[in-house]
């Protein structure tokens, strides 16, 4: 089964500096099936602000241009641990236990 794109109608050009990196036409593919299932993913899983961020990548837009720097970082460090734990969330079995005597 072929993927099927999701088509969204570009807006009008406004007059803000942060405009998408590539050119828009009036039916333009913005988002693939897959990239729209991790939207759906972070929405459900409750990251709002990640899926903001997701839906600005997809869409050609620098999420910079609307997220503060530290906030941004921070989601992307939150979420580039794929299959690791959250910073400062070490199992107690990972964690090296100092005992003095």
């Amino acid at each position: 089964m072929a993927k099927k794109l999701l088509s969204i109608t570009s807006r009008p050009s406004t007059s803000r500096t942060s405009q998408p990196t590539s050119t828009s036409t009036s039916s333009e593919q913005v988002m693939t099936n897959e990239q729209l299932n991790q939207v759906v993913e972070a929405i459900i899983a409750g990251k709002y602000s990640w899926a903001c961020v997701l839906v600005l990548r997809f869409s050609g837009y620098n999420p910079l241009h609307y997220i503060p720097y530290r906030t941004y970082n921070r989601l992307i460090k939150e979420n580039s641990q794929a299959g690791k734990h959250p910073v400062g969330k070490t199992p107690v079995s990972q964690s090296k236990v100092v005992s003095k005597v």
